[in-house]
């Protein structure tokens, strides 16, 4: 799989049986599946116009969504896209459904699948298998008699579950996961402090669904991620299907061929291996960055789009420290909006209590430059 993000997660509301094939891989009694799959919800994972994956699921009352189907094509499997179907079922429904419910049989390997993605063991049903099939049912050769419910939350309760839904939304769009190893070797690590660029780290998701609307992105924009590291802001934008042409440069070798890599063949998707300060800034109306460089390259690189700028353009600057003080004074800067970010805010109106993301305050702020104001001296 070279292109991860020719495999969207799409809704199908008619002609449902067409996927029998793959339906039965989950529930092999078709009347079976005739009893939830038109009232059910279904998503389709496909790969250059081929079904690989699919998942139905049903409202059950109460803010309660049932998994009733969930299969992935034998030669797909193992490539984490199971996880990125119920990720996706998981933002679809989060702000209707409280809870996801799945019912199994007790087979280690099912189980554990579904563990893997958050769910805790609920409830079981005795003998459900032996009293609705008229044969035996055996899977990786456990002879199924009851059946197991599982339960989730919708909002993730912990930083660790955080991160693997972020990770299952990296699988379902680019087909891998896009956070970087800590330890990729003393060659990267040289090369990125010989330039002042620090440790690429992807931006949460959740970060970036507040964030990037609120720069005012529209379909002749031109964005810029600085330090994209293995492209989770690209991602982001493939994901929200931005209509804007978005562009991630990368010092780091090996990220940067990665996020080339998959987002290869993506109108509107470039990736430019190499540093910020030797690229065109010009032709960019939007910029992004993730705490990419010490302050004396960020000064360089300010000093080059004020140099480069014809137009107005927007930039959105994170870290830990903010480093609003390195804008201040600056002609031609206006501050358009600060804040922080270091918890994970549950907004669902569950009692689901706030956990912390990061370390310490990761503080942004919004700039607009106006090089015309800037010439003016203001």
């Amino acid at each position: 799989m070279q292109k991860g993000a020719e495999m969207p997660i799409r809704e199908v509301t008619s002609d449902k049986k067409r996927y029998l094939d793959l339906l039965l891989l989950a529930d092999e009694r078709e009347d079976m599946i005739d009893r939830y799959l038109e009232r059910g919800a279904m998503f389709l994972l496909e790969f250059d116009s081929e079904a690989v994956g699919e998942c139905v699921v049903t409202d059950e009352g109460d803010r309660l969504l049932e998994f009733r189907n969930l299969a992935v094509a034998p030669a797909w499997q193992g490539r984490g896209l199971g996880r990125a179907l119920v990720a996706h079922v998981e933002r679809r429904f989060a702000a209707t459904h409280d809870v996801l419910q799945v019912g199994t049989g007790d087979v280690p390997s099912t189980v554990g699948f579904y563990e893997r993605c958050g769910f805790v063991r609920s409830h079981r049903v005795r003998d459900f298998f032996t009293r609705h099939y008229d044969h035996p049912i055996v899977e990786d050769g456990v002879l199924l008699t009851d059946m197991v419910y599982l339960r989730k939350s919708v909002v993730p309760r912990s930083r660790a579950e955080l991160l693997d839904a972020d990770r299952a939304r990296d699988i379902a769009t680019c087909g891998r996961p896009l956070c970087p190893s800590r330890r990729r070797g003393d060659r990267a690590a040289a090369q990125l402090e010989a330039a002042g660029a620090h440790e690429p780290t992807p931006t949460p998701y959740f970060v970036l669904e507040r964030l990037m609307p609120r720069l005012g992105l529209e379909a002749s924009s031109r964005l810029l991620d600085v330090g994209c590291g293995a492209g989770r802001v690209l991602a982001y934008c493939v994901e929200a299907r931005l209509a804007c042409r978005v562009t991630g440069v990368e010092l780091d070798d090996d990220l940067a061929r990665t996020a080339a890599a998959w987002s290869r063949g993506l109108r509107g998707v470039e990736v430019v291996a190499g540093s910020a300060l030797d690229m065109p800034l010009g032709d960019f109306t939007h910029f992004y960055l993730f705490n990419p460089f010490d302050n004396a390259v960020l000064v360089a690189f300010l000093e080059a789009l004020e140099r480069q700028a014809t137009h107005a353009v927007t930039l959105a600057h994170m870290s830990d420290n903010g480093e609003s003080y390195t804008y201040w004074g600056r002609p031609g800067w206006t501050l358009l909006e600060e804040g922080a970010f270091r918890e994970y805010p549950d907004e669902s109106g569950s009692e689901t209590a706030r956990f912390q993301v990061f370390g310490c305050d990761q503080h942004y702020s919004i700039w607009r430059f106006d090089p015309l104001a800037a010439r003016a001296g203001r």
